[in-house]
């Protein structure tokens, strides 16, 4: 409501799990997100092979199978949809509950997101920075040759009101690897 006081919790950097009400006198229309990321100095475990598919009723079924020699300790899925014209909307994930034994497959059962579950709010790349660095020159000095459209053999079309096509791919963790 215009003129009404609204209360936002931000997490303070210096103590943990308290949190400082901060009061606005309008709503935010603009903030800074920042992100870090992890890099690992190993690949990650290639011998995982995701198969019998089936999307019904927003629901995926379907089992990921370990060929490899390794047990994969944590599986996780990586689930991203797309729009009708094939732009990223979201990637979401899921974790599997149980580990991949040599030679064995596990099941998997994931729930579409719900309608009306994702909003976008701003898809401009104007403003996004890598180190420091506008997107734009970096990933022009880093992927002077991108293929354009490479990955859109890998979408899944589903029937949903929000979303268009989905893509599966499969990150694998190994706990002591040999």
């Amino acid at each position: 409501m215009p003129g009404q006081k609204r209360k936002i919790l931000f997490r303070t950097p210096l103590i943990r799990d308290e949190f400082t009400p901060v009061e606005f006198e309008e709503q935010p229309t603009k903030f800074n997100l920042q992100a870090a990321g992890n890099v690992s100095g190993s690949d990650l475990y290639k011998n995982v092979v995701l198969s019998d598919i089936l999307i019904k009723d927003e629901i995926i079924d379907g089992n990921l199978f370990n060929s490899g020699i390794q047990e994969i300790t944590i599986p996780q899925l990586l689930v991203s949809y797309y729009d009708e014209n094939k732009n990223i909307i979201w990637v979401d994930h899921m974790f599997i509950k149980e580990g991949i034994r040599q030679q064995r497959k596990q099941n998997f059962r994931y729930q579409i997101l719900k309608d009306g579950q994702i909003k976008t709010i701003n898809d401009s790349m104007k403003n996004i920075f890598v180190n420091g660095l506008p997107n734009e020159s970096i990933s022009n000095k880093i992927v002077p040759t991108v293929i354009e459209n490479h990955s859109n053999s890998q979408l899944q079309k589903i029937e949903h009101s929000d979303y268009s096509y989905i893509k599966i791919e499969i990150n694998t963790y190994i706990g002591s690897p040999n």
